[in-house]
């Protein structure tokens, strides 16, 4: 389940209420990080070099408050160790960008050089909460 970004939470709230404009995402970015991130977005470290990328997600499926991939997402094929990531990060663009949220890698293991990393369907979701 994806932790949505404190800012996103708040321009989302801001914007049902009627206190500001929110544009939403004009695409959705999954990357992953080594370190787990905090809700602002900070101690995101993504792996660098070796052919990583973060990869464009399109194909998404709703359920009610559910949101999640429809189809398997392959990341490039590691040329070098991407070490170990704890997380699949959320961004807005293919590079730098604003965080949107993360997940916690329930099971996580090394992607060393020549392994392809990929994400099957349902394994990225948000949702937003009832009470």
């Amino acid at each position: 389940m994806i932790s949505i970004a404190s800012a996103t939470r708040l321009a989302a709230t801001q914007h049902m209420f009627g206190l500001a404009t929110w544009t939403v995402p004009a695409g959705f970015f999954l990357g992953f990080s080594t370190t787990g991130p905090t809700a602002a977005g900070t101690n995101v470290t993504e792996p660098s070099g070796g052919s990583y990328a973060r990869v464009a997600v399109t194909d998404w499926v709703v359920d009610g408050a559910l949101v999640e991939n429809n189809v398997l997402i392959t990341f490039p094929t590691a040329t070098a160790s991407w070490g170990t990531p704890t997380h699949v990060v959320v961004y807005d663009a293919l590079t730098s960008g604003n965080y949107l949220g993360s997940s916690l890698i329930s099971s996580p293991v090394q992607i060393k050089d020549d392994d392809t990393a990929s994400l099957g369907p349902g394994q990225i979701t948000f949702e937003f909460a009832s009470s």
